[in-house]
């Protein structure tokens, strides 16, 4: 069964229910077909788009455009992934903001948030939101908006403990009345900086140092013994975006308690060794 009020303007009076053959990993787009008999008081063809029902909400799968073809009509969806009822709405309200960017971009162990709004109407707040799957999202910040506003207006903000690997973000804007809207989804693959790992440990000839970077990274890779005496060093150009594996020969060198110290551009890091 449903509950609640039917919707009667700005739709297409009908729903597609549609379901995986297998459920999980799907990536699809869907182009839904309707006569316009079916089209309800203030539905605009030239600005349409697939919404989807989940969490309570519907949702837009894209940024709205013209419906193809003459009587019936069909309309392109964003990619799906996930599969609940579906149904076609046009725009006719006025946004509340109109906003020209919206980026998320990996600052060293951050990810930098920004967007730009060209204007502002009772814009009360935005919530800058995070997901692991594309889905299921949680929010990170709330940002106040400028209410009300016709110049170029810039913001900025940061996650400063991102999810590790790809991960999406969204901004869903909401204004003094309560309605809200949201942004595209951004994905980001985050390269999170963990510590060197290194084997086998104790040693005895040659160790496998393993650590992530960036692809066509230049990293330093030092051996230092305990009072700071620079023992050895090897270049590295990253050959991977993720887990690297550097080799070192460490026959030559006498027993005793050393460090690895790994260098790149933002940061240091080491690991004690023993060589046997």
């Amino acid at each position: 069964g449903s509950s609640g009020t039917g919707v009667t303007a700005n739709v297409a009076d009908r729903t597609w229910d549609i379901t995986e053959g297998t459920t999980g990993g799907s990536n699809v787009t869907l182009t839904p077909q309707w006569p316009a008999s079916d089209e309800l008081t203030s539905f605009t063809r030239n600005n349409c788009f697939v919404d989807h029902y989940s969490g309570g909400l519907w949702t837009a799968t894209s940024t709205g455009v013209a419906a193809s073809g003459s009587d019936p009509y069909t309309v392109v969806s964003g990619t799906v992934t996930s599969f609940s009822p579906f149904a076609v709405r046009s725009a006719v309200d006025v946004l509340p903001i109109e906003l020209l960017d919206f980026g998320a971009v990996p600052n060293n162990n951050e990810v930098d948030l920004n967007w730009t709004t060209v204007s502002e109407t009772n814009n009360d707040y935005f919530t800058v939101e995070r997901s692991a799957d594309g889905m299921e999202f949680e929010t990170i910040a709330i940002v106040d908006g400028a209410g009300n506003s016709n110049t170029t207006l810039h913001y900025k903000n940061t996650d400063i403990r991102p999810l590790s690997g790809l991960s999406y973000y969204r901004l869903k804007q909401t204004d003094f009345d309560g309605k809200f809207s949201y942004s595209q989804i951004v994905a980001v693959k985050f390269i999170e900086t963990g510590s060197i790992v290194v084997y086998p440990n104790p040693v005895q000839q040659g160790i496998q140092v393993s650590f992530t970077a960036e692809k066509n990274e230049n990293v330093l890779i030092q051996l230092f013994d305990v009072h700071g005496k620079l023992i050895q060093t090897q270049n590295y150009l990253a050959k991977n975006e993720g887990v690297n594996n550097v080799n070192m020969n460490l026959s030559a060198v006498s027993a005793g308690i050393y460090f690895i110290a790994l260098s790149n551009t933002t940061e240091v890091k080491k690991v004690k060794i023993i060589k046997e």
